[in-house]
């Protein structure tokens, strides 16, 4: 789907109106990764969107690549990033099935890990699960608008990359975190 993946992050996918979507952290020539989307269209993939442009330049790969949620009216995408020396966990919101990209919101700039995962619930909340700094797993909401709401500790983990990754899904009525 694209020739410049990194190859050490994880990719995720989720289904949209009319097929789906498959996001990741892409790879520039010059080593500059941002994290991109493609869409199932009729016989093919489209083009890569960009989500967002961290510019992050970085010569080995962070194993440590972006999640993506969606429901009939929001995707949202969360990643990680220490562009210009300054790490941080992000999300970005889209109410056009991802065709296009609200500004990233910044929901951890406390040096976090990063293992970003989330999920959008029956009320069309986004939940973005991460490790922060310590190997702590938090969550944090974030509206429909882009509006930062509670953030919670959920427990720790190691912040060895033995831990691996938090996880996070929504049923009707409740969020399930595994770690």
């Amino acid at each position: 789907l694209d020739a410049r993946v990194c190859e050490c992050c994880a990719t995720d996918a989720a289904v949209v109106a009319g097929g789906a979507i498959v996001v990741y952290r892409d790879r520039s020539d010059d080593e500059i990764r941002d994290i991109r989307l493609v869409r199932a269209e009729g016989k093919g993939w489209s083009e890569p969107i960009l989500v967002a442009e961290d510019g992050w330049l970085i010569h080995g790969c962070p194993v440590n690549g972006p999640a993506v949620a969606a429901d009939s009216s929001v995707v949202a995408v969360g990643w990680f990033t220490a562009a210009d020396h300054r790490p941080r966990v992000q999300a970005a919101l889209s109410l056009d099935q991802g065709a296009s990209f609200a500004a990233p919101v910044v929901i951890d700039e406390e040096r976090p890990v990063g293992r970003v995962d989330l999920a959008i619930d029956s009320e069309g909340m986004t939940w973005v699960l991460w490790m922060s700094h310590g190997g702590f797993i938090e969550l944090q909401s974030l509206t429909p608008s882009g509006e930062l709401g509670k953030r919670s500790r959920v427990g720790r983990a190691t912040a060895t990359r033995a831990a691996g990754f938090p996880r996070l899904i929504a049923t009707d009525d409740r969020l399930i975190i595994v770690w």
